[in-house]
């Protein structure tokens, strides 16, 4: 709607101008304009960093700015000047914050999105009439064709590719969602090392470290010194890891990535996205190697029996030949296991749920960076196969000819040293797309997990309201913040020690409403377009 009221807007403009014969907007019209684009994308700095995460209004005045410099940035009536100084304040509201907590607060997943689309559109050519023209209708649909494109509307490039790489590296390099091994800046938890004592500072464990079996080229080239690392909870939480911030409320830390992380994993996606995309088409001679044979840096915030529960290794592993089955939530094996993953009675549950959705969050953003790369990996694919198929070598040109034997010989050797290396990509491709399904199987058992507790929980409290309450209790459903400890019952049946002080009993409290919001936005992820994969 917005957008539409942003287009008569501007057409009303241009109608003024065309009236009084003019080349460019003249004065107060394109002038106001400017002023609440402006105005609306600079929205949020007028309020406090807390206050803005706190209320999404910020998010919907940006939004429309974005909306609004995009209509404006393309009209030819507004002087280049000011398209410039347009594309200039866009670039400035999506420049990530130096003062950050965490690479995840220095910039709105759901405003960088957004950025990242407009910058998409400001350095792509548009379609002309012309070209319009000449598409074939689609069934009963006909390609709509409109005079007043070339007239009003710039249909080239307003700024160059270089320079929208620039700001997306600039983006990524902030967010360091892929690091390299020897420079991780969360430590790792060696396997020589695991004790309690270790894990306060090495909180992470990388998964899919056994690539020898897939890399098929790995013998012919020389060792690397270093991998790609795919780094999830540095993105997420900083340096320090989360267990530092258990012992506090879920409503006093941060909740954006907890309530929202299918947005976060859009604009995860999005990113990465964008940066292979511009970058393969700036390097001729781009290799997704190094990017299929990444590895995933995952917290070591479960216990040894929840990772087995969940299909993984108990001292912190996680290959693709993990013994993992996808379990429905009409599993009846697994609605009844899903219980033990709260039967450590060592741990409140409140502390266990933190923990899972530490875990699946850092398990979600994996599979936006892996997806990402898939993708591009795959059209490399696509290309390279084309390619070969192009150098006119087959069965039956493979016969040298007498006058030219050595070139023929050649040929040969090139055409069979390229199909070998592109069956070993094929080979990295088929490993990724069996990691992106593992993290995928990980994901829907949490969820299922934390659905069955949500729904447990919500059970057992109303039959504590009915039984105290009886046939005349009133009918307004479940509290909006309810102790899961208290609700939920241990293996055994009995509640949890009332010994425990008051002021810790508090610490601990979870409102179902956040566990329902965190259901909702994994299913949301699961069900997104991210997820899915043409296994062909």
């Amino acid at each position: 709607l917005f957008d539409m009221n942003c287009a008569i807007i501007i057409s009303l403009l241009q109608e003024e101008t065309t009236n009084h014969s003019t080349t460019a907007a003249d004065g107060s019209g394109s002038s106001e304009l400017l002023i609440l684009c402006q105005k609306l994308l600079f929205s949020a700095n007028s309020m406090s960093t807390a206050t803005a995460i706190a209320s999404s209004s910020y998010q919907n005045r940006a939004i429309c700015g974005f909306i609004l410099a995009s209509r404006l940035l393309r009209c030819k009536l507004i002087p280049n000047e000011e398209r410039g100084g347009i594309l200039s304040w866009v670039m400035k509201v999506i420049s990530p914050s130096s003062s950050a907590a965490t690479p995840l607060e220095a910039l709105d997943p759901d405003i960088a999105c957004w950025g990242l689309t407009f910058l998409q559109f400001a350095s792509s050519v548009m379609p002309s009439n012309n070209i319009m023209s000449k598409v074939p209708p689609v069934g009963n649909c006909v390609p709509a064709c409109f005079p007043e494109m070339t007239c009003f509307v710039d249909t080239q490039s307003v700024c160059g590719q270089s320079d929208v790489f620039h700001q997306v590296n600039k983006m990524l390099a902030t967010a360091a969602i892929v690091q390299m091994e020897d420079s991780l800046r969360v430590p790792l938890l060696h396997a020589t090392t695991q004790n309690k004592e270790s894990v306060a500072t090495s909180p992470t464990f990388l998964a899919f470290a056994e690539v020898s079996t897939h890399d098929h080229l790995r013998k012919k080239k020389s060792p690397a010194t270093t991998s790609m690392v795919v780094c999830a909870p540095y993105f997420l939480y900083g340096k320090l890891p989360q267990k530092e911030g258990l012992q506090t409320s879920m409503a006093d830390q941060n909740k954006p990535f907890l309530k929202s992380i299918n947005l976060v994993a859009d604009y995860v996606y999005d990113l990465v996205d964008r940066y292979l995309e511009l970058g393969t088409s700036k390097s001729g001679s781009w290799n997704p190697r190094g990017w299929l044979l990444a590895k995933i840096q995952l917290p070591c915030c479960l216990t040894g029996s929840a990772m087995e529960i969940l299909g993984m290794k108990k001292h912190y592993g996680l290959e693709v030949d993990a013994d993992l089955k996808e379990h429905t939530p009409n599993d009846d094996i697994f609605q009844r296991r899903w219980k033990l993953l709260f039967a450590d009675e060592t741990k409140s549950k409140a502390t266990l749920v933190q923990d899972l959705i530490e875990f699946v969050n850092c398990i979600i953003i994996s599979i936006c960076v892996s997806c990402a790369v898939l993708k591009h990996a795959y059209h490399h694919f696509e290309r390279e196969e084309a390619q070969l198929s192009t150098m006119g070598i087959n069965g039956a040109n493979n016969v040298p000819s007498s006058s030219t034997p050595n070139k023929s010989d050649e040929a040969t050797r090139v055409h069979r040293r390229k199909r070998k290396q592109l069956e070993a990509l094929r080979k990295l491709l088929q490993f990724q797309v069996s990691k992106i399904h593992t993290m995928q199987r990980i994901c829907k058992n949490v969820l299922f997990a934390l659905d069955g507790l949500y729904a447990e929980v919500c059970k057992l409290n109303t039959a504590r309201t009915n039984k105290r309450m009886g046939k005349y209790m009133k009918k307004e459903g479940v509290s909006n913040v309810v102790a899961i400890d208290a609700a939920l019952p241990n293996q055994n049946g009995v509640s949890l020690d009332q010994s425990e002080s008051k002021a810790s009993y508090e610490r601990k409290k979870i409102p179902l409403s956040e566990v329902k919001s965190i259901v909702m936005a994994i299913e949301m992820f699961l069900s997104s377009q991210i997820n899915t994969i043409d296994n062909s």
